[in-house]
């Protein structure tokens, strides 16, 4: 039986079949019209949609196709060659593409980061953000809707950054996406290319803390205006940007104050304006910070008037090293980045054996206290970290008293 095929057009079907010959027959004799044969089978097919088209508009003329026509209809054919789609459906989704507006990844990013400008931020991570997507504009300053996820995987592997720094790259640009479909540029019903590109999995941080007899140093050593900053970021879960205002803080960020300090309760009530999270907590004095810090029990104003900066952490050690080298001690001390923080996360949850609480302590995610404290320290450890009490001054005699 010969094979028969169909241009339908609606409800309208013209059947059609190779024949032997090569040429090509359509049979429209259910509309009432005789067969007609082809030697071009783009030619017939064309003639069949045109008969089709017609009767399912009710009979109305068509403009006769040209020889132009039928070669432009001849290579959508060989292009749609195994495709779902009609020629109709494609050209329907092409003037629907034609007609949208296109969105230029480059004006997309001057306006995110114009409107962050309206905003407080803290300056360095303004800068970061802006670098980032100024750099991903740059790479990308065309239709933010024909950027595929390989081109953003191509983009991350030219940056040949490290994991944690290509992660932060793409959250920034993950951002810019986000702002573009807030703003109607990009559609809302479907994932964005830079939201299908996947973070590296990060192995869980190793954190560095100090040993007991390396604090016991630092505290001998430190100035005694800064000795306050030494003593909070190693003995409370307040953090270093939030006991001394970092240089790129927010306009509406405040530093740690006296004032802050509740002496009855032994707690520091960080505040919203001083927490760098922007939620307030209270975090208790342990014995031995308070201790170090009661001298200051009746201060008001900012407990560090003064930034110590990378120079007072230079200074320490080599002033405790020098004094270890004068004693004939072998040991050294070097200073390592946030092990101060990390010091209290690691002893303290040796101590109380809480997550949750460390976590509010520290004004933390749970799940950054389970990354970067999942190893406690020993609690023989922990207890001698805060029996580092002050010595008594030189000129005060400790009386004993017998019963």
């Amino acid at each position: 039986m010969r094979k028969r095929s169909f241009i339908k057009v609606g409800a309208v079907k013209i059947p059609w079949h190779r024949m032997a010959d090569g040429r090509t027959c359509i049979d429209p004799r259910r509309l009432g019209l005789s067969r007609k044969t082809f030697a071009d089978h783009s030619s017939a097919l064309i003639e069949a949609e045109r008969i089709a088209r017609e009767r399912h508009n009710g009979g109305a003329d068509m403009a006769e196709f040209t020889a132009a026509d039928r070669a432009i209809y001849a290579e959508l054919r060989r292009k749609l060659n195994g495709s779902l789609h009609s020629v109709l459906e494609i050209v329907d989704a092409g003037m629907v593409a034609m007609a949208r507006p296109v969105h230029r990844t480059s004006a997309i990013a001057k306006e995110l980061l114009t409107s962050k400008q309206a905003h407080d931020l803290n300056r360095r991570y303004f800068r970061t953000l802006s670098s980032d997507i100024s750099a991903f504009a740059e790479a990308f300053p065309d239709d933010i809707e024909k950027i595929l996820p390989r081109d953003i995987e191509q983009l991350l592997q030219s940056l040949n950054s490290a994991p944690r720094r290509r992660n932060a790259f793409l959250q920034n640009v993950r951002h810019l996406f986000t702002f573009a479909i807030k703003r109607n540029k990009l559609p809302a019903d479907k994932t964005s290319a830079a939201h299908q590109v996947e973070l590296i999995d990060l192995p869980s941080s190793r954190v560095e803390f100090f040993a007991v007899w390396e604090m016991q140093i630092f505290l001998e050593h430190v100035r005694q205006e800064f000795l306050p900053w030494l003593a909070l970021n190693a003995f409370s879960g307040a953090r270093v940007e939030e006991i001394i205002l970092s240089r790129d803080a927010a306009r509406s960020k405040d530093p740690l104050r006296w004032e802050d300090f509740d002496w009855s309760e032994r707690q520091i009530a960080i505040r919203a304006e001083t927490s760098k999270t922007g939620r307030a907590r209270r975090i208790p004095i342990v014995d031995n910070l308070y201790q170090w810090i009661s001298p200051w029990m009746k201060s008001v104003g900012p407990v560090c008037r003064k930034h110590p900066g990378d120079y007072e952490s230079r200074r320490i050690i080599q002033e405790a090293n020098k004094a270890l080298e004068k004693s004939n001690d072998r040991r050294r001390v070097n200073w390592r980045k946030n092990a101060l923080r990390h010091s209290y996360g690691s002893y303290r949850m040796a101590m109380i054996k809480n997550e949750h609480q460390l976590a509010y302590e520290m004004g933390n995610s749970v799940e950054m206290i389970r990354e970067h404290y999942h190893n406690p320290r020993p609690t023989s450890e922990a207890a001698a970290y805060f029996q580092i009490f002050p010595k008594p001054a030189e000129n005060v005699i400790q009386l004993e008293i017998f019963g």
